[in-house]
């Protein structure tokens, strides 16, 4: 039996929504040979208002173990150029190019779908137009909240589910992963709930950490119809998965 995306069905609009980074993943082979320099350029031309672009690299270690007691064991480090990560001149949205596909993130304050998706979008017809992949091996969707003050004291204030434990043990971590299937789309979510102590210089309080990744489990055409029919309902898994773990009285915090 197919499970019901019903795209007719809304949700709250949270006017101060905890989500830290959202993030759309197009996973998909460059085809077209890239130079590291002439590549940043033709970034630079098609996404102006990016201004800011550095080249990433990826290091491999190699090691050598001989088989004979008289040559001793030895490993080399190699660099090799992996792509190019872009920023807006805000630093706010990112997009990393690679031969592997584009990540594009949205870090807080995060303003909208529409416009967190044009974005998006623009930045994949600059991967397409200069990598001409010939397939989308995987998308996904993920949104990343942290709703701060949230430990373990009170996290069943906020998730419908918390996490329990003996009166007699103190709890001083909690972190669960689930994976679902969407029957009859090719679509799963992962979900994952940790609770993030405080962390010296960039947080003050712990806070409830809720990762929602929806992604597609088949390869895509790169063309637009397919990823305009998918998008929504990616968007509208996340979001009912977000309202479905938290309480009631933890979704009017965010209004």
């Amino acid at each position: 039996m197919a499970f019901d995306i019903n795209l007719t069905r809304k949700f709250s609009h949270l006017g101060a929504a905890p989500i830290v980074e959202a993030v759309v993943q197009w996973q998909a082979r460059a085809t077209h040979p890239w130079e590291a320099e002439s590549l940043r350029q033709a970034l630079a031309d098609a996404l102006p208002g990016f201004p800011k672009a550095e080249l990433q690299h990826r290091f491999e270690i190699t090691a050598v173990v001989p088989l004979g007691n008289d040559v001793a064991p030895s490993a080399s480090r190699h660099e090799t150029w992996n792509g190019v990560r872009l920023e807006s001149a805000d630093g706010l949205c990112i997009a990393k190019f690679t031969g592997d596909g584009l990540v594009f993130s949205r870090l807080r304050p995060y303003e909208d779908w529409e416009r967190f998706t044009d974005a998006a979008r623009q930045s994949w017809r600059a991967f397409v137009k200069l990598g001409a992949p010939t397939e989308i091996q995987r998308l996904g969707v993920r949104f990343i909240n942290r709703i701060e003050g949230v430990g373990f004291g009170n996290a069943a204030d906020y998730l419908k589910e918390p996490p329990t434990f003996s009166a007699d043990l103190a709890l001083s971590g909690f972190f669960y992963q689930s994976t679902f299937d969407v029957p009859g789309n090719d679509l799963a979510i992962n979900v994952v709930k940790t609770i993030q102590p405080a962390i010296p210089g960039q947080a003050k309080e712990p806070g409830l950490i809720i990762d929602i990744d929806v992604f597609t489990k088949k390869p895509l055409p790169c063309d637009d119809s397919a990823i305009d029919e998918l998008l929504p309902k990616m968007r509208w898994l996340k979001n009912m998965v977000f309202f479905e773990l938290l309480t009631p009285k933890s979704i009017e915090r965010f209004k």
